[in-house]
């Protein structure tokens, strides 16, 4: 939400024929509008998030489940009018997942879990990637043994930065 334009704003995977697509939808006059399409290919897209730019702007980050998993971006105006063409955000060719985003000091930045082995392989990869200069620049900030979801995410508090993630999964009652 931005109290500034009256924005609010939510982003799911919702099911289709085809897997799972990214759609938007915006509250207004006291209702939700029709979900919007973002993103739709023959793969699942997964986990959207949302993130306001400091000019208004509202990216989206999000997954293809795919052959290997893959991680976008994609930018729209405050209306939520219209969506860039997906960027990719990860590396080609590497399986990389569930990414946060958040603005720091001006630059977007993005946390991504990644796979080197191959989907479901140890260790994992926690890396942070900033936008500038029109790419986003990936730096490894950890490495796990969790076999399962490590989900990082990436805040920004008055000028400060800091990422978390899943690094060890109990089962209840253990």
């Amino acid at each position: 939400s931005d109290a500034n334009t009256g924005l609010v704003a939510a982003a799911w995977s919702r099911n289709s024929a085809a897997g799972f697509d990214i759609v938007v939808s915006r509250f207004v006059a006291d209702a939700w509008t029709t979900p919007q399409v973002v993103a739709a290919l023959t793969a699942s897209e997964r986990d959207p998030q949302l993130v306001l730019g400091p000019d208004g702007s509202v990216h989206m980050f999000y997954w293809v489940d795919g052959t290997t998993p893959q991680v976008f971006h994609t930018v729209a105006p405050s209306d939520l009018s219209s969506w860039s063409a997906p960027v990719l955000v990860s590396q080609p060719g590497v399986a990389s997942c569930r990414p946060a985003g958040a603005f720091c000091n001006g630059v977007l930045r993005v946390a991504y879990e990644v796979h080197n082995f191959g989907s479901g392989n140890t260790p994992r990869q926690v890396v942070l990637a900033r936008f500038e200069s029109g790419a986003f620049t990936p730096e490894v900030v950890a490495m796990t043994n969790n076999l399962g979801d490590v989900r990082p995410q990436v805040h920004s508090h008055a000028g400060h930065l800091w990422v978390d993630w899943v690094d060890h999964e109990t089962t209840e009652g253990s």
